[in-house]
C-alpha cells in the first residue's frame, strides 16, 4: 500500500530535525559534515541554522561552484577540511591531468606517500 508523502512535511521535519541536532553538535562540525555532502542547499541550510555569518561562508560556496571539475571542487573542500587522504582520493580521480603538480605537492607535503600508491597504481 503506497502511502502519499507531502514534500512540505518533509521539509519542515528536516529543518526540525536539523534544529535539534544543532543544539547537539558542534555548529562548526555541523557544517563541515554538511560540506562533505557536496550538497550545497544543505550547506546553506546547516550554515543559516547555525547562524553562520553569510560574509564567511557565501564566498567560500561561491568559489566551490566555479570549479570547472567537480572531482576538483571534492578535492578543495577535503582539503580545506583537512582531510588529506580524502583530497588526493578525490584528486586522483580526477580525469583532468593539470592538477598533477598540485596532487605530488599534497603528497610530499602531508607524507602521503604509501596513500599515493594505492590512488596512482594504475
Amino acid at each position: 500500500m503506497k502511502r502519499d508523502v507531502d514534500p512540505n512535511a518533509i521539509k519542515i521535519g528536516s529543518k526540525e530535525a536539523l534544529e535539534y541536532v544543532s543544539w547537539l553538535v558542534n555548529p562548526n562540525r555541523l557544517f563541515d559534515v554538511a560540506l562533505t555532502t557536496y550538497n550545497f542547499d544543505l550547506v546553506t541550510l546547516v550554515a543559516t541554522q547555525t547562524q553562520k555569518d553569510p560574509k564567511e561562508y557565501v564566498p567560500y560556496l561561491r568559489e566551490l561552484k566555479e570549479y570547472a571539475s567537480e572531482a576538483y571542487m571534492k578535492f578543495r573542500v577535503h582539503l580545506d577540511l583537512k582531510n588529506y587522504s580524502k583530497a588526493l582520493k578525490k584528486l586522483s580521480r580526477s580525469e583532468d591531468d593539470s592538477h598533477f603538480e598540485e596532487a605530488l605537492q599534497l603528497i610530499r607535503k602531508q607524507r602521503l606517500f604509501k596513500v599515493a600508491l594505492d590512488f596512482y597504481a594504475d
